[in-house]
Parts: C-alpha cells; sequence; structure tokens
C-alpha cells in the first residue's frame, strides 16, 4: 500500500494531523499539527506496519504533544511530533 498522506478523522471532520512518509516504504514518517481552533485532539491512523497514534494539547498556552509509532518505524529528525 503507498500512502501520500493520511487526515485522521472523527466521524465528524477532518482531525489537524498530517501524517505523511518521509521516505518510500513508510518507515520513516512526519507527523505535523494543522491546529486550527482546536485546543486537542487524539487519533490512530493504519500504516502498512500497524497503528500510529498521535495526541496534542494545548495547556496554560503550551502545546503538550506525543506520538507512539509501530516497532521499525521511527519519525523523521526535527520533525514537530
Amino acid at each position: 500500500t503507498a500512502f501520500t498522506h493520511a487526515h485522521l478523522t472523527n466521524g465528524r471532520g477532518t482531525l489537524p494531523f498530517l501524517i505523511e512518509p518521509a521516505e518510500p516504504g513508510f518507515r520513516k514518517v512526519r507527523i505535523r499539527l494543522e491546529p486550527g481552533y482546536m485546543t486537542s485532539a487524539e487519533g490512530d491512523v493504519s500504516s502498512p506496519y500497524g497503528i500510529i497514534h498521535v495526541q496534542w494539547e494545548i495547556k496554560d498556552g503550551k502545546l503538550q504533544k506525543s506520538c507512539r509509532l509501530p516497532k521499525g518505524m521511527t519519525l523523521l529528525e526535527g520533525e514537530e511530533v
């Protein structure tokens, strides 16, 4: 399966994440936040190697963020999450 990018959805619309492969094969990913008007979001997206989980929240004016990647996948160095 080839992915160019994925926006997570919650059944009501698109959540503010962009997940895309950073190189062919989807072993390295790029995750970008697109918060818009939201102050928090959390979601999962399937990849060829398993589920990618992203969570972020703006609390006390500071952005707190995290992600969990399947074994063997890495986040591209210098990316947002």
